[in-house]
């Protein structure tokens, strides 16, 4: 959204030697239009780099879209162990007896849930890290965060809001 609404006001992207798009492998409007922009931009400013990113990207597609001599570099990635624990897994061991519904946001749990992690450091071994908590819209996000800052453990969290809207001056201060 950010860089399509800059295409609107630069259309050449001056003064942007580089363009990260990733994900790429995830079609939807927003990019495929977005792609399709660039193509043409590419044509016009033979400096400008752009960088498509996946881990499960078909690159032949983008090689045939956007020319022949198209760099691929595969990178060979490090793979994290991941374990699935599901919602009976978390509420046992929340203790969380509240009743939980696919239509609203249970932020007690996910609060409860957080607290557990930092109180018991169970975090796959892997010593200090982070967490990313996925919530489906704005309010949603600026919701958990009041929360979690209002929790117990408030005083061992950094929130970041993560979201399209946020303004350039807040994406800045994001380490």
């Amino acid at each position: 959204g950010v860089l399509l609404r800059r295409l609107l006001q630069d259309p050449v992207l001056e003064g942007v030697s580089h363009i990260i798009v990733d994900e790429v492998h995830e079609r939807n409007v927003d990019t495929d239009f977005l792609l399709s922009i660039l193509r043409d931009v590419l044509r016009q400013r033979t400096d400008l780099r752009l960088l498509l990113m996946s881990a499960t990207m078909n690159t032949s597609l983008f090689v045939d879209y956007f020319g022949t001599g198209t760099p691929v570099l595969s990178i060979p990635g490090f793979t994290y162990p991941v374990t699935c624990h599901y919602l009976k897994h978390v509420l046992d061991v929340t203790g969380t007896t509240d009743k939980v519904s696919d239509d609203a946001i249970n932020y007690r749990l996910v609060v409860s849930l957080v607290e557990y992690l930092v109180d018991t450091g169970d975090n796959g071994g892997a010593g200090e890290g982070a967490m990313l908590i996925f919530m489906p819209g704005v309010q949603e996000i600026k919701s958990t965060i009041r929360e979690l800052l209002q929790s117990r453990v408030a005083s061992a969290l950094v929130a970041y809001p993560l979201h399209g809207a946020l303004p350039g001056h807040e994406q800045c201060t994001i380490k």
